[in-house]
């Protein structure tokens, strides 16, 4: 597997030959290829067809054949994506991602990113094709939504969310419909 880092010693907007990343959060002065076998913390799923893995590092989802080879990147920018899913038809994706849109919140993201930190409170759904086209978000909650996951229909997604309660406990089960309509499918 082969993935790039950069570094992030200035926080500066400088010129860059690397413009293929100009719309990084944070510039990069100098590249540096990693190439790893292993992954700490890290999140995996296999496709229904058993053909390919999809995993999350460093913030990022990317994929990678179970026979072996190189890592395809599905998810990147300012975003820390998390627990990707494949739906039963093998299809779709579903993760959980906190996606910084207001310039407070990005800011904010920036300096914890800078200390290797996140906080990871405002967690949507988002689902998007295998390949990471027609990303999607499927929650507004404003809380922390955990575990999503598509149901057998391929079409409605069972998550965890506590965006019922501002101190951010309990976590109830919902399942959201195609049409948009959620329903509460545990209580307190």
């Amino acid at each position: 597997m082969m993935l790039f880092f950069f570094s992030q010693e200035n926080f500066a907007q400088k010129d860059t030959s690397f413009t293929r990343y100009k719309n990084l959060p944070l510039k990069a002065n100098r590249m540096f290829e990693l190439k790893t076998n292993e992954g700490t913390w890290t999140s995996v799923d296999i496709s229904p067809d058993g053909k390919t893995i999809i995993f999350d590092m460093m913030g990022d989802l990317y994929t990678i054949p179970s026979a072996g080879g190189k890592a395809t990147q599905i998810t990147r920018g300012l975003a820390f994506d998390q627990h990707p899913r494949f739906s039963p038809d093998g299809k779709k994706l579903i993760w959980r991602a906190s996606r910084p849109q207001t310039l407070e919140e990005i800011k904010e993201y920036k300096e914890l990113l800078a200390e290797g930190l996140v906080a990871p409170t405002k967690m949507e759904v988002y689902t998007a094709d295998i390949d990471g086209k027609n990303l999607r978000k499927e929650t507004a909650l404003g809380q922390a939504n955990w575990a999503p996951s598509y149901m057998p229909d391929s079409k409605r997604i069972i998550f965890a969310s506590n965006h019922e309660y501002k101190r951010g406990y309990p976590f109830n089960l919902y399942v959201l419909n195609p049409d948009g309509n959620m329903e509460k499918v545990s209580r307190d």
